[in-house]
């Protein structure tokens, strides 16, 4: 018995093709610095044959299945207050900083708007 078939020309050369492209979805998921970089990923091919009655002719059903690593996050913590003034809900990511107290940040943009607009900016209303 001979069977000439090679995996590359299958299917006109797609199934080597969409092989490929998951390959490719691998190497780039283990090169995302946002990803566990040790961890193992995988691509599984399964190929069905299905024959008719006969037996003379074969349906090939190939099936792909890539696992990759997912992205890693880290959880952050978010103040929630209401403002006095306006009534409105603010919210703002806790930068290890006392509740209320100013950040270098806050001062620099105050400092900002006093130099576009000459005028002096109240520090203690700024939040």
């Amino acid at each position: 018995m001979a069977i000439k078939m090679k995996l590359d020309d299958l299917q006109g050369g797609v199934l080597s093709e969409k092989i490929n492209c998951e390959l490719e979805k691998i190497f780039e998921n283990i090169k995302d610095p946002n990803t566990d970089q040790t961890k193992v990923r995988s691509l599984s091919i399964s190929l069905k044959f299905k024959p008719n009655k006969n037996a003379d002719m074969v349906e090939m059903v190939p099936t792909l299945k890539t696992t990759l690593q997912p992205v890693v996050t880290e959880p952050t913590t978010i103040i929630v207050d209401r403002d006095f003034n306006t009534g409105k809900i603010i919210a703002k990511e806790y930068n290890n900083q006392i509740k209320g107290q100013l950040s270098m940040e806050d001062i620099e943009e105050s400092e900002g708007e006093e130099t576009k607009n000459g005028n002096v900016i109240d520090l203690m209303a700024t939040k």
